[in-house]
């Protein structure tokens, strides 16, 4: 798979934006997207996989922190984001010590879609 199906900055409708303390951005995937074909066939919706791509573009999650310990403190997905449909993520960020905290939501004509609370940490290996 290229690289560019991944590129979900490239399917961002609006900069980031800082609203109420929180970053926010505005998505739309046309419904001619690569990820639509197999989720469903019929009846297509965006996978939970890439509404956490956006979470993570949005919050300026680059990929060294996703090499350490991720903690999925919640995942709810509440309202299938279609085709074509403009969506809103919003993302606060709160990094203690090494530990950073997310917690995000998407939503879809001011309706919640999708919400999660997420912690990253550095993983160290030992060598025995």
């Amino acid at each position: 798979m290229s690289q560019e199906y991944f590129d979900v900055w490239r399917l961002a409708v609006t900069p980031v934006f800082r609203d109420e303390g929180m970053l926010r951005q505005r998505y739309r995937m046309n419904g001619d997207h690569p990820v639509f074909a197999g989720h469903f066939p019929g009846y297509p919706v965006l996978p939970g996989m890439m509404q956490l791509l956006f979470v993570f573009n949005t919050a300026g999650i680059d990929q060294q922190i996703l090499t350490g310990s991720i903690h999925f403190e919640k995942c709810k997905y509440l309202k299938m984001i279609l085709p074509d449909e403009v969506f809103e993520v919003a993302c606060l960020c709160t990094t203690t010590g090494n530990t950073t905290k997310l917690a995000a939501s998407l939503h879809v004509e001011n309706e919640l879609a999708s919400s999660f609370r997420i912690q990253f940490s550095p993983t160290t290996s030992a060598i025995l």
